[in-house]
């Protein structure tokens, strides 16, 4: 089917609060910190500036979400109509979809990335061919074809589970300097807020969209 152009098209300087002055040439003496893994890389020039743990296994959340976009914007077409099934039932945080609703793809996506909505990731993974565990299925064969590593996945929202981990890793952040499109995944916080609304024919859902 046919691929969907991605929820947001930012350009490439959109990424960046404030353009660097030159490329960052060596790695830097490491400050103090309490988190349990860190990976900083400068983009321009490969250098890891920083890592603790890099290979660590560790929850990812709601970064789960980003692969499980990946998954169905290789699948659905913009246009295609989704049910909601069973994604009223998640757990976390959700944007109060019904069963029975009907959305498109592209309306399921934004649900998915603007307010992480651990429905819309359900609803993704039940219209899926073969259903939920085939898409789960398919998001772990998605990591081999990207070459990633110290990353598996056994659900689409990010629900922590034993077998459910990622890493600070090298490959992650090469991985997402190579695909620059994904750039229009990143966190909402380099980005004004903007109000939204998904609209159909019997409810509407309020959203927070992103303006440039």
């Amino acid at each position: 089917m046919g691929r969907l152009p991605g929820p947001v098209k930012p350009s490439v300087k959109a990424a960046y609060t404030s353009e660097p002055k030159s490329p960052v040439s060596q790695k830097l003496s490491p400050p103090s910190f309490t988190t349990t893994g860190i990976f900083v890389m400068d983009l321009d020039t490969g250098i890891v500036l920083l890592d603790k743990n890099p290979h660590l296994r560790l929850k990812p959340a709601s970064l789960t979400k980003i692969m499980t976009s990946l998954v169905a914007l290789d699948y659905y077409s913009e246009g295609s109509v989704l049910k909601v099934i069973n994604g009223q039932k998640s757990l976390g945080n959700t944007v109060k979809l019904v069963k029975g609703d009907e959305l498109t793809a592209s309306e399921v996506i934004y649900a998915l990335l603007v307010p992480s909505g651990n429905d819309a990731a359900v609803t993704l993974a039940e219209n899926y061919p073969g259903g939920y565990q085939q898409f789960v299925k398919k998001m772990n064969q998605k990591i081999t074809e990207l070459g990633l590593s110290n990353t598996n996945f056994t659900n689409v929202s990010g629900v922590e589970s034993p077998n459910h981990y990622t890493s600070a890793s090298w490959n992650l952040p090469i991985f997402f300097w190579e695909n620059r499109a994904l750039w229009a995944l990143k966190p909402a916080g380099l980005l004004k807020p903007a109000s939204a609304s998904l609209s159909w024919s019997r409810r509407t859902i309020t959203l927070f969209s992103l303006a440039y």
